[in-house]
Order: structure tokens, then sequence, then C-alpha cells
């Protein structure tokens, strides 16, 4: 059998990330978040918002 040629090197970059675009909500929805986490009583917890 003869061997296959080798084509070439194909490499992978990450494209970089980049923020696109801020809501206008995004200080009231951090603000509402560091409310929730200090007063959940539960020292060193990780909040979730739920839409209500």
């Amino acid at each position: 059998m003869p061997k296959a040629k080798r084509k070439g090197l194909v490499e992978f970059h990450q494209p970089a990330a980049k923020l696109v675009a801020d809501i206008p909500e995004d200080e009231a929805v951090r603000e509402q978040l560091q409310n929730q986490v200090q007063d959940d009583g539960y020292p060193g917890s990780c909040t979730v918002l739920n839409p209500k």
C-alpha cells in the first residue's frame, strides 16, 4: 500500500472574544445580585436570579 501524501498542517486559533453590547439594566442587575448575595443568609453563597 502506498503512503498517503501529507496535505499540510492545519492549525486552529481561538478567535478573541469581545463584548459587543451592554444592556441598559446591567448596573441594576449587578446591584440586585449583590443585595441578594448579602441578604440570603448563607455566607459566601452565589445566588441565582430568578425572573418573576
